[in-house]
């Protein structure tokens, strides 16, 4: 739907040197004055459902931009917590070793000012050195 607003000026725009567009504005119309028509379907439900969940499969199980492919990549949760394994590695001296950790934060703030594990799964031990400098 044209309208008589100007298009505006975006800040990008505007910092790549791009000036107004002379025409105008062009909105949607409101869902209130749209017309309505009674159309055939094509294909029957079920080739509709059979056609949404492949969509799905597809969404969930495409490549992502990984370095190496994960064999659990989006297939596995923690029990405990319900968040994403992930798979990270660590290296010793004659190789590297894969393994899948929880994706939940390891730590929350507590009110005394500690930090406290935030799923079962996640190490309680600290990392920090406790030597003096």
């Amino acid at each position: 739907m044209r309208t008589d607003q100007q298009a505006r000026l975006t800040r990008p725009a505007r910092l790549q040197g791009r000036s107004m567009s002379p025409n105008p504005l062009i909105l949607d119309r409101p869902a209130e004055d749209w017309v309505e028509i009674a159309v055939p379907a094509i294909v029957t439900e079920e080739t509709f459902q059979l056609a949404a969940r492949r969509l799905a499969d597809n969404q969930r199980f495409a490549a992502r931009n990984t370095k190496v492919a994960s064999l659990l990549q989006g297939l596995a949760a923690c029990a405990s917590c319900g968040y994403a394994y992930y798979r990270t590695s660590t290296r010793t001296t004659a190789r590297k070793l894969y393994y899948y950790r929880c994706l939940a934060p390891t730590t929350t703030a507590t009110p005394a000012g500690g930090a406290a594990p935030t799923c079962p799964c996640a190490p309680t031990t600290s990392t920090r050195s406790s030597g003096s400098t």
